[in-house]
């Protein structure tokens, strides 16, 4: 009985996320850039040590 009310729990809060995921064509697109990554972005930023010596003090 525990494990088949904790399955409930868990199901009645992911669906929320799933259904915004599927169904909101903004979010579904932004989460695909999440998840497959993007170099077309204007104005990103590397964080890569090696493009971050130039920033340093020594």
């Amino acid at each position: 009985m525990l494990l088949l009310c904790q399955f409930c729990w868990s199901v009645n809060h992911g669906c929320p996320a799933l259904i915004y995921i599927t169904m909101n064509q903004t979010i579904k697109r932004e989460f695909k850039k999440m998840i497959v990554g993007s170099d077309k972005r204007i104005g990103s930023v590397s964080t890569h040590p090696a493009s971050l010596t130039h920033l340093s003090t020594h």
